[in-house]
């Protein structure tokens, strides 16, 4: 299945479970389990959604290596 562009799976493990996957393209699957078919399903949404917004935000914020170390410029820079 897909959501937001990216594959999902939702998989009965037993009569009263369910398994997650979201396979992201250039970082590692997550996996998860719920007790409902929605709530796995939500589960697999939320995922998805909180690496798209991770990666927006380090898309957003400009960074400066200080040390070797990366600090997010301040808008006055």
């Amino acid at each position: 299945m897909i959501y937001r562009e990216h594959a999902y799976s939702v998989v009965q493990t037993n009569s009263a479970g369910w398994t997650w996957t979201v396979q992201m393209e250039g970082s590692e699957s997550r996996t998860g389990a719920s007790h409902r078919r929605e709530s796995a399903i939500g589960a697999a949404f939320a995922a998805i959604d909180k690496v798209i917004e991770a990666g927006a935000r380090l898309r957003a914020v400009s960074h400066n290596v200080v040390d070797g170390r990366m600090i997010a410029k301040t808008a006055t820079e």
